[in-house]
């Protein structure tokens, strides 16, 4: 700190300790206080508690140390002895949650004051996410320099390699730690061309541009050079990048010589045309135009005036079919005798590869009546008319998503792997745009199967984030609660469970959380005040392997609670009626046996009669026999 500093500082103590207090309490940065000499927080601001993910006032009396982690503890040491010997330090950390669960990156001001080290925490998350970028474009664009098919050299202002991408390597016989830092003219290029180099790299420096310059490097080949100046973001020289194709025999040969040239220049054409269309496609959405808008390219950017592209599956077999330069006869002759599956595989032979590509002469031996071309023999340098070349486009992992094939080259030729490069590069960008398109159209399908499915549901479905809010609910709960989905989503679950189902429902989701589900009676308040019996299934939800909040399905009992009543009282009623019935048979076996009994005393009496009357004598004539009876 400065002397005028410390003045703003001692005269900002000195106005009291109100105004400090306010100013300490109100800035948007983290304010922490800590003492000189046991490195506690004596003081902290409201924003270094967000910071710390935790309330301000708990960070008193615990160590700096204690809010990081352990490898940064020696750093923040240093940082605060610095503060006390030099009067300010500055380092940048990670403060952790206390729950572990994650972390800010911050940047830490340390100053000394009579009371202590004041440390200005400034939150950098954003300038850390920017960093990142940055850090990833930069692998992105050294992964492509390393993949592309041209050798490319980048030196500073003093003439230093500063990057030698993998291809030049290979053509210059060279490691990179033997090139790196040292004068790439000196280290590169032979003694007879050196002149013309540094003539050329100060050309560059000096803004203007160098086109084709020829170089010979040390390992005996022949590179066409084409430079650029590399400026920053201010406009100022940082260095130049060299882009060189092998032409050592084109060299040799004059005509080749001119062949390669307009090769090279047809390649950086086709590079900037095929750089523009992968923007398109990028953005493109729909699956059907980026294979378009591929093959089309193709036709018109390459020096191949037909193109077929064939989508593959898993299994390798082609499902769909993109034409650009053939006529409707031409595809149904292509689809007449379209390749099997077991026929893809046999053109990715080693013998037929040519860069990342496969091309297959017509004396090779591998028979396949594809569609002819429209020329013939003579009007091609060394190109046949059966002859032929695929280009593989390779997806996530090495996986094939699709096969172009091309012919009908423009100048007649033979393709080399220079000249198909920048065709390669495309079909590798344009390779990952379909495996992009075809996941987004399967993600959407699934999509709607999803919601439709939730939709048409019978039973009510929603979700609830770790707060206990309602994060999604179906049209079968809106209908059941007698509330609209939007004015269920975002209130909070104790909008339609009671306190005691609302305890229970927090009781039992405590299972979710060890992965598996739970399934559990409550009772569901509606709008209406309806109290309606629910049977709930509760998962946790998951996103990117964290629970945030669980799903749960509801069932509505009314029907059923209502048939088990309606069970329940038939059951009272056959209970009933079976005592009835008992009571019935009781009484009419009671009333049997009398009947039986009667009917027995009623024969007996019958039998005896009969034994005492005299013969002959009828009933009335014996007044004795009257009485017996």
């Amino acid at each position: 700190m400065d002397s005028s500093e410390r003045k703003d500082s001692c005269a900002i103590e000195e106005s009291g300790p109100g105004l400090y207090r306010a100013l300490f309490r109100c800035s948007s940065d983290g304010l922490l206080l800590i003492h000189h000499e046991t490195g506690q927080i004596l003081e902290a601001n409201a924003a270094a508690g967000i910071m710390a993910g935790r309330p301000a006032d708990s960070l008193r009396g615990i160590h700096l140390v204690d809010l990081i982690e352990a490898q940064d503890a020696e750093r923040v040491h240093t940082a605060l002895k610095d503060a006390r010997e030099a009067g300010s330090s500055l380092l940048d950390l990670s403060l952790v949650h206390p729950d572990r669960g994650g972390s800010r990156p911050v940047s830490v001001h340390f100053e000394t004051l009579p009371a202590g080290v004041l440390a200005l925490v400034h939150d950098i998350t954003e300038k850390a996410r920017m960093f990142d970028m940055v850090r990833r474009e930069k692998e992105m664009s050294r992964s492509l320099l390393e993949t592309v098919n041209a050798c490319v050299l980048g030196v500073d202002l003093k003439g230093r390699v500063t990057l030698l991408n993998r291809r030049f390597r290979e053509t210059a016989g060279m490691a990179l730690s033997d090139t790196l830092g040292r004068d790439a003219i000196e280290t590169l290029v032979a003694e007879h061309d050196r002149l013309a180099a540094r003539r050329a790299l100060a050309e560059l420096v000096a803004g203007r541009a160098v086109e084709e310059l020829d170089l010979t490097i040390l390992s005996g080949r022949v590179l066409s050079f084409k430079g650029a100046l590399v400026e920053d973001g201010s406009g100022q020289p940082r260095g130049v990048v060299w882009v060189a194709m092998d032409v050592t025999v084109t060299r040799r040969v004059m005509d080749e010589v001119r062949h390669g040239e307009e090769r090279t220049k047809r390649s950086l054409q086709q590079l900037k045309e095929f750089s523009r269309v992968s923007s398109m496609i990028l953005q493109e959405k729909d699956l059907d135009r980026v294979c378009k808008m591929f093959v089309e390219t193709i036709r018109d950017v390459s020096t191949f005036n037909r193109a077929i592209l064939t989508l593959c599956d898993d299994e390798f077999r082609g499902y769909q079919w993109y034409f650009a330069g053939l006529s409707e006869e031409e595809i149904a002759t292509f689809h007449a005798n379209k390749l099997t599956s077991r026929e893809r595989v046999t053109i990715f032979q080693e013998r037929f590869r040519l860069g990342n590509s496969y091309y297959i002469p017509h004396d090779a031996g591998w028979y396949y009546e594809g569609v002819r071309s429209n020329k013939d023999s003579q009007e091609m340098v060394d190109w046949h008319p059966d002859d032929f070349l695929f280009i593989p486009l390779f997806g996530t992992n090495r996986r094939i998503v699709g096969i172009v094939s091309v012919d009908d080259p423009a100048d007649g030729r033979r393709p080399s792997a220079e000249v198909i490069s920048p065709l390669e590069l495309f079909a590798n960008q344009v390779a990952h745009a379909i495996e992009e398109k075809k996941l987004d159209r399967e993600v959407k399908k699934t999509t709607r199967s999803y919601r439709t499915l939730v939709e048409t549901m019978n039973d009510g479905l929603f979700t609830v984030d770790l707060t206990g809010r309602i994060a999604f609910a179906n049209t079968a709960l809106a209908d059941l609660t007698g509330y609209r989905e939007d004015q269920l989503v975002g209130r909070p679950l104790s909008l339609l469970l009671p306190e005691d189902a609302l305890a229970k429902f927090d009781e039992r989701n405590q299972i979710p959380s060890a992965g598996r589900g739970s399934r559990f009676e409550l009772a569901l308040k509606s709008k209406q005040g309806e109290t309606i019996p629910i049977l709930i299934s509760v998962t946790p939800y998951v996103e990117d392997k964290e629970i945030v909040g669980s799903f749960a399905i509801v069932s509505d009992l009314r029907d059923q609670k209502k048939a088990e009543e309606d069970r329940r009282l038939m059951h009272e009623e056959v209970l009933e009626a079976n005592v009835k019935l008992r009571d019935s048979m009781q009484q009419l076996q009671a009333t049997q046996e009398q009947l039986i009994q009667a009917e027995k005393l009623s024969a007996i009496g019958e039998l005896i009669s009969g034994v005492a009357r005299p013969r002959g004598a009828s009933p009335s004539s014996d007044s004795r026999t009257s009485a017996w009876s």
